[in-house]
């Protein structure tokens, strides 16, 4: 997973030594002038990995309007902001936006840094937990309808026996479909199932119909 430091900056010397900061602490950096000549750029938002720093206010654009607009194009990355004039309303309206941090110019580099490493941080787990939950959805998807409708029953905390009478089967039936659903999930104990998959399993009402 490349991830890339979207540096939206109209300064041209604020731009190049962050940049050259960016680069010697082993990132790699896009650099931009505008909000626009980053989207020009960037037409999908949702694939981008790594994060935005981008100045509130540049080009004659505001980063804060682009900020709400970026978010419902698809942008999922953290987004860092600067300014010269920084307040606290302008703070509070960021955050309210969505923004990982506000950072006060002049820049202090360290702090730019460890910031800018947070936030690649936070991307990077969000990255990996998205991809884990992708793989979990996936493997749910191999479940028939009727195992589906024990493996509703088994979330609610049933045994096989209160199962197979709610589902008006035998328990020898129930028992297979508890074998096959605990090995296309990978799973070999209820604690197991409940742990991995409580947190993707699909929300509604559990009925006889069972489905999803």
């Amino acid at each position: 997973m490349q991830q890339y430091i979207y540096l939206i900056e109209q300064d041209g010397p604020v731009r190049e030594v962050a940049g050259q900061a960016l680069h010697a602490a082993g990132w790699q950096c896009r650099s931009y002038t505008s909000a626009s000549q980053f989207r020009l750029a960037n037409p999908q938002l949702t694939p981008l990995c790594g994060c935005v720093l981008a100045d509130v206010r540049h080009a004659g654009e505001y980063a804060l309007i682009h900020l709400e607009e970026w978010r419902a194009q698809g942008l999922i990355i953290p987004v860092i902001l600067m300014s010269r004039h920084a307040t606290v309303g302008l703070c509070r309206q960021a955050f309210r936006q969505g923004a990982f941090d506000f950072l006060p110019k002049p820049l202090e580099m360290n702090i730019l840094l460890d910031t800018v490493g947070d936030a690649l941080e936070h991307q990077r787990r969000g990255h990996l937990h998205q991809r884990r939950r992708q793989d979990l959805r996936g493997k749910l998807a191999l479940l028939t309808p009727r195992e589906k409708d024990v493996l509703a029953q088994i979330m609610c905390g049933k045994a096989s026996k209160e199962i197979a009478r709610f589902l008006t089967l035998s328990p020898r039936t129930v028992e297979a479909h508890r074998a096959s659903i605990f090995s296309k999930l990978e799973v070999n104990t209820v604690t197991k199932l409940l742990t991995r998959y409580s947190d993707v399993y699909p929300p509604g009402p559990r009925s006889r119909a069972g489905s999803w």
